[in-house]
């Protein structure tokens, strides 16, 4: 591969890194309010009782919460959500995409008691981000003068 494939990967890696980051934290805070509720979540969306949730349904709910969805943002929430890959959301898939990751399977860098405690937290992750990132570009400038 070379360097500039090898760079542009690193880069969508530390992206992706910082998105599961940021989506780690507002399913948390989500999590935080007492009246929230998964299953209460699924029924807002399956506002019709149909028991699965389609991207119809995820449309109708984001433009009545105010927002005009594109066919490629809904198209990404179903790629994300649709584990068995029926064009339809389980509760269970739904339910698998809000919850947060539990510590005992991966460190979980988020359980802070307050929201600017976890924004801290999420802007240092970033920051050492940035910092691997040009640190990576560095070492292959290092490198590439060698030769």
């Amino acid at each position: 591969m070379d360097d500039i494939v090898e760079k542009e990967l690193a880069i969508l890696l530390a992206k992706e890194i910082d998105f599961e980051l940021r989506l780690e934290q507002l399913k948390q805070d989500l999590e935080r309010f007492n009246s929230f509720s998964i299953r209460k979540a699924f029924q807002a969306v399956d506002y019709q009782n149909y028991k699965v949730i389609d991207e119809g349904s995820i449309r109708r709910f984001l433009k009545r919460a105010g927002h005009q969805p594109l066919k490629p943002e809904l198209m990404a929430i179903m790629r994300r959500f649709d584990l068995d890959g029926d064009a339809k959301l389980s509760f269970t898939e739904f339910a698998e995409a809000l919850t947060p990751m539990q510590p005992d399977i991966i460190q979980n860098p988020f359980r802070h008691t307050t929201m600017v405690e976890s924004h801290q937290h999420v802007q240092r992750a970033r920051s050492n981000l940035t910092t691997i990132i040009d640190n990576y570009r560095d070492e292959k400038t290092e490198n590439s003068d060698r030769y």
